[in-house]
């Protein structure tokens, strides 16, 4: 007999129950002590417990599954699609929210929230976040040629970038960053203030140049999510190789005491078994997650490491939006990829505009550390609003009441690139996280990335991946 620690939260009293469990060889108590901390209310958390125990407390559903992955987002979703066509493993997707991408009336997580861009204009080719951009960028090409990820499917547009300057100084910089691109192999044209007119006529007579990057795209980001969804399910069609768990949350994951592996997770209707792994990829809420199963071995993410940073987008009706031809940003934004010590007084405002797939206007953006606080700012809309007259004239007549507003919780990771690795003291548990507004961007690289370590795939993985790997303080 071996034991298996449970709580029994819904019994009468609350406390620790051992609960005997015969051993086999299929047995996880076979595998050693488990220990289970925080069960909720009204369940008992115990893997082939084929009865009720006493109270009449009902026991999970068990999923058997190789990886187990912890969020729906775009980069859960790209390690889902890598896992499942490059390796015969079979994977369970477990998202707290009902739908992909997760959202409410006014406040999701990043991928549902964001403009959609896949550029390469606004980073440092220096950088280790521009290896996996590049790369992602790529493989975003051959994505766009496989079933359900088709142009249409994701609202693809390879309609370029413009960096915009405001004054000389910021030419300069455009100057200076079309030679850094053009040395990292991207055809960038710089254009004078007559030169920018007449390629974006829409714009304020007042700018002193620009940085033309034809090559950049964008994409629908809620579309993509939905569309990456769709690949997943359709790449083991009527198999067991992919399970979604939609609309519950992971409530407690179970660790061995001695190795610090996982070795169940748990959510309020479910045990999710991963023989090989677990990828967790929440978001801003992933120091949540990892202190789940942090212990000496595995200290987990301080909350300083990843934070969430609330953005808004201001959505435009076509009817009411000036055409523009390309994606819009000013240079400023450029520093929102570099180390940084954020702080919560600190609400950043930068001009972005792109125009959707239906020719909705979408404009951008703010940054500010505030916690987990979703609703929308008239204060910041309204900040957001100005800024954009000044780049685009033809909004003042464009007040807040004509907008719809999308509110986003980015993971913002304080040393400027996201973690993604093995997570320090737990041999079979895997972070994606800290993308912050990249996970677009990031999304294709990163996913193949997390395949190769999760599979322990044999070959060479790529030079930036070591500099990924956490860092935990």
């Amino acid at each position: 007999m071996s034991d298996i620690c449970v709580t029994t939260s819904g019994c009468s009293a609350d406390y620790l129950r051992r609960v005997k469990v015969q051993k086999s060889q299929h047995s996880p108590a076979a595998r050693g002590f488990i220990h289970i901390a925080k069960a909720p209310r009204g369940y008992i958390f115990g893997r082939r417990l084929t009865k009720q125990l006493q109270c009449g407390i009902p026991c999970t559903e068990d999923v058997e599954v190789d990886v187990a992955i912890v969020g729906a987002g775009v980069i859960g979703l790209c390690t889902a699609y890598s896992l499942l066509r490059s390796t015969n493993l079979s994977v369970a997707l477990i998202e707290a929210n009902r739908q992909v991408p997760a959202t409410t009336p006014h406040c999701g997580a990043a991928t549902g929230a964001g403009q959609g861009y896949i550029w390469l204009a606004h980073r440092d080719p220096s950088s280790i976040a521009w290896q996996l951009a590049a790369e992602s960028q790529s493989l975003w090409q051959e994505l766009l040629q496989r079933p359900h990820l088709g142009a249409g499917d994701v609202e693809w547009q390879s309609s370029g970038s413009l960096l915009l300057a405001r004054e000389s100084v910021e030419a300069e910089q455009l100057q200076a960053r079309q030679e850094r691109l053009r040395g990292a192999g991207i055809a960038a044209q710089y254009l004078d203030e007559g030169a920018l007119h007449a390629e974006e006529p829409a714009l304020h007579s007042s700018m002193a140049g620009g940085l033309l990057v034809s090559s950049d795209s964008q994409l629908n980001g809620r579309a993509a999510a939905k569309a990456l969804l769709a690949a997943c399910q359709s790449l083991h069609a009527g198999a067991s190789a992919f399970r979604t768990l939609l609309g519950h949350p992971v409530v407690d994951m179970a660790t061995d005491g001695s190795s610090g592996a996982i070795q169940s997770i748990a959510t309020r209707e479910h045990r999710i078994w991963p023989r090989e792994g677990i990828v967790i990829a929440t978001g801003a809420w992933t120091p949540h997650l990892a202190r789940m199963i942090s212990s000496a071995q595995a200290p987990g993410l301080a909350d300083s490491d990843i934070q969430p940073r609330k953005g808004h987008l201001l959505e435009l009706p076509a009817s009411l939006a000036p055409a523009i031809k390309h994606g819009l940003m000013e240079i400023g934004y450029a520093k929102h990829y570099q180390r940084s010590e954020a702080s919560a007084e600190d609400t950043d405002i930068t001009f972005t505009a792109t125009q959707s797939a239906s020719g909705s206007l979408l404009l951008g953006s703010s940054r500010e550390l505030c916690g987990f606080d979703g609703k929308p700012d008239h204060a910041v809309i309204q900040a957001i609003l100005e800024r954009a007259r000044s780049f685009l004239p033809a909004l003042h007549h464009v007040s807040a009441a004509d907008v719809d507003v999308r509110i986003g919780l980015r993971p913002y990771s304080r040393r400027g690139m996201p973690h993604v690795g093995r997570l320090p003291g737990c041999p079979n548990a895997f972070v994606a996280a800290g993308h912050e507004g990249s996970g677009l961007t990031l999304g294709p690289a990163t996913g193949e990335l997390m395949c190769r370590l999760v599979a322990a795939a044999e070959e060479v993985l790529p030079a930036y991946a070591a500099a990924l790997q956490l860092e935990i303080q």
